[in-house]
């Protein structure tokens, strides 16, 4: 008994890690299962402890992460694939509580000044100009674009602003190793932030764009 109930979790936690679409027809016929219940079951075979679902279902233990429009995003993941483009130096993802992910973005200077000398781009005479530049804008959405396709669609980065300064220790943003301090950075530019998630409104009336770029 003890092995064919083992061998039954197995197969949960197979099918959970199906792709969507078959995952949840294949669900349905599985116990009543969702994916708090096959979070533990998958944390119990792998030896790793648990200390019950409720656990599981705020956050995975050890990895930062929030939760938007319901979901679950972890957003390590997605800063290494916006990391990616050559002109990204630091790169925060937010959304926490927020109807949509959406990040914070320092622009690789050196890189960015090359390519608008390349492209003879005028007007550019500061961090700030570039910034609210709409062609470095278009610029930073197709990078983004195309680094984040492989992601759910509630995982993709709908807006974005670009800071002319970086992330740094001395700030307060960063640790001493240089990780994020994402609780400091959600409170230091709060302001920032709500602007993001403000101006979606505005943009939705007025039937424009899902993208606006602010400066730091």
């Amino acid at each position: 008994m003890r092995a064919a109930r083992s061998k039954d979790v197995r197969t949960c936690v197979q099918i959970w890690s199906l792709p969507h679409p078959r995952r949840s027809r294949a669900q349905q016929h599985l116990f009543g299962i969702g994916k708090r219940e096959l979070c533990a079951l998958e944390s119990i075979l792998s030896g790793q402890p648990t200390h019950g679902f409720a656990d599981i279902d705020r956050q995975p233990q050890g990895r930062p992460g929030f939760r938007a429009v319901g979901k679950y995003i972890a957003p390590q993941p997605i800063e290494q694939l916006i990391k990616g483009s050559r002109f990204v130096n630091q790169v925060v993802v937010i959304g926490n509580e927020r109807k949509f992910a959406s990040a914070l973005i320092v622009p690789d200077w050196e890189q960015l000044e090359a390519y608008a000398k390349y492209k003879g781009l005028d007007g550019l005479n500061s961090h700030a100009d570039f910034c609210h530049s709409p062609r470095i804008i278009d610029l930073f959405e197709r990078q983004i674009a195309a680094r984040t396709q492989s992601l759910a669609q509630f995982e993709k980065i709908k807006k974005i602003a670009l800071l002319d300064h970086e992330f740094t220790v001395e700030g307060g943003e960063m640790t001493p190793t240089l990780k994020v301090k994402r609780r400091v950075i959600d409170e230091k530019y709060r302001a920032v932030i709500d602007r993001l998630y403000f101006e979606t409104i505005g943009l939705a009336r007025d039937g424009g764009g899902d993208k606006e770029v602010i400066g730091g």
